[in-house]
């Protein structure tokens, strides 16, 4: 084979090498993501859903209240939070309108029905603490009693009155609430 085929032959393969990665690149442009590279959106029927429908200026009132009696009272008068009494040194430092932001937002991780008689095994009969939110008409908007921390420490077992189910809902909403209880 003589020179200039050879030098025609090599040109016309950089060129078919230069087009075909040409073509790969536009088509991983154009196309879903490959299950390798998961990073596409899937909607909200992925996402765990929001536990309360009311958002935080909706609370007039939140209390605290442990197992064994223990209650931390607060009260939003215009725009400032107060609580009733007075307050121990752990209650100082909780901010109700923070708390009550989050807490609005909470999700669940998962729920199930549980037998009636295993809610002690949860830490749900009686409950190690419930909170109570009201609106300014006094109405309950949100009532939880919280149990014990599951297995894996991230999540608490919550029973949310009148509902029969019990979710788990993620630890760090709770515990601001549980360190702020007079102890």
């Amino acid at each position: 084979m003589n020179n200039t085929l050879r030098t025609i032959a090599w040109l016309a393969a950089l060129m078919l090498g230069v087009a075909l990665s040409a073509l790969q690149l536009n088509a991983a442009k154009t196309r879903p993501a490959a299950l390798g590279s998961h990073n596409h959106a899937h909607g909200e029927e992925h996402r765990p859903h929001r536990i309360f429908n009311w958002e935080p200026e909706d609370a007039q009132a939140l209390t605290l209240r442990s197992g064994d009696g223990r209650e931390l009272h607060f009260e939003r008068i215009e725009a400032k939070w107060h609580s009733r009494g007075t307050p121990t040194a752990e209650a100082s430092d909780f901010d109700p309108a923070a708390y009550l932001a989050m807490l609005s937002q909470a999700r669940k991780d998962r729920e199930f029905l549980p037998e009636t008689d295993s809610l002690a095994t949860f830490g749900l009969a009686p409950a190690q603490m419930h909170v109570l939110v009201r609106n300014p008409s006094g109405d309950l908007i949100a009532e939880l009693a919280v149990g014990e921390l599951t297995p894996d420490g991230f999540g608490r077992y919550v029973l949310t009155p009148p509902a029969a189910s019990v979710l788990i809902i993620p630890n760090y909403q709770f515990e601001p609430a549980i360190r702020s209880l007079p102890q």
